[in-house]
């Protein structure tokens, strides 16, 4: 769990250091450009899918606060958000177009399954 929060963590960090394109094809190099863009899209999910759930769980749940229930959907809550985010990974990274290429199966199906992911 901690190697997967340090992932998403170095990925925030990446994203913040990669350079963005508008809709004309310009490139922007400026850390200002990057950041606007980055936290005017994908910030808030990158940054909730961080923050360890884990830990805020363990302490919900030691605290016998009658919120618990509550505290842990909300937790679930923010698992979902991790799996978007491991999912924008997993396309960004160009797997799904490896997989395609390498079983060869009509590129129909991978539509499908990338809507799902």
């Amino acid at each position: 769990e901690i190697a997967v929060d340090v992932l998403f963590w170095a990925d925030m960090f990446v994203t913040f250091n990669t350079v963005v394109f508008d809709e004309d094809g310009d490139m922007f190099t400026d850390r200002r450009s990057i950041a606007t863009v980055y936290l005017k899209s994908w910030f808030l999910i990158d940054f909730i899918s961080t923050v360890p759930i884990d830990r805020i769980a363990a302490m919900a749940m030691k605290s016998g606060n009658p919120e618990t229930l509550r505290s842990i959907k909300l937790i679930r809550a923010i698992r979902l958000v991790r799996l978007v985010k491991i999912a924008r990974i997993i396309l960004k990274s160009g797997i799904v177009d490896k997989i395609e290429a390498l079983l060869g199966l009509h590129p129909a199906v991978f539509r499908v399954i990338k809507l799902f992911l």
